[in-house]
């Protein structure tokens, strides 16, 4: 059996560097989700940090589904591509573990396999980290003293802007000037 004492050493260190992901609300959602952005804002410093990166492995396609959906006024022919993405978690000692997780992608065009692997490596981080998904988590929700600060930082700028000598509005009609 193969060494994969680095490898786990270094996911277990990461671990403990990151509790979490921020779920947000993309515009035209209903719901909040993680994004791929998000979750590479928090881990993407540490990963390296620790000598870790996710590659593509292999890709297998399960099913490919055309149908048609409604879109506004129109029908449009949508896409549903599922695959099983089995990614490496390499570590830069050789040593890698073995990272397998279904994704499906929906699409008009020809992006629902590109919206799969974004799933899928995001997907794959989130399992081998075993990450929380919710609020609160890293420096993406300011602190209290944070809070207080920009609170105080907006009431001197309404101190200043109520203080500033009112200048004058010129307009096109002479009798104002």
């Amino acid at each position: 059996m193969e060494s994969k004492g680095n490898v786990l050493a270094a996911l277990c260190e990461m671990r403990k560097s990151v509790e979490g992901v921020n779920k947000e609300k993309k515009a035209g959602m209903q719901f909040e989700t993680v994004s791929y952005d998000g979750l590479l804002d928090v881990i993407r410093d540490k990963a390296i940090e620790h000598g870790l990166f996710l590659v593509p492995h292999k890709c297998t396609q399960t099913n490919c589904t055309p149908y048609e959906a409604q879109r506004g006024q129109r029908m449009a022919r949508m896409n549903c591509d599922s695959y099983i993405f089995d990614f490496r978690l390499y570590h830069v000692s050789g040593e890698w573990l073995d990272i397998s997780t279904p994704s499906v992608g929906i699409d008009t065009d020809d992006k629902g396999p590109g919206k799969a692997t974004t799933y899928a490596s995001k997907n794959a981080w989130m399992q081998a980290l075993m990450l929380k998904r919710g609020k609160g988590f890293e420096a993406d929700e300011p602190n209290e003293s944070d809070r207080n600060a920009s609170r105080e930082d907006a009431y001197n700028q309404n101190r200043q802007a109520a203080s500033a000598p009112k200048i004058p509005q010129y307009t096109a009609d002479p009798k104002t000037w």
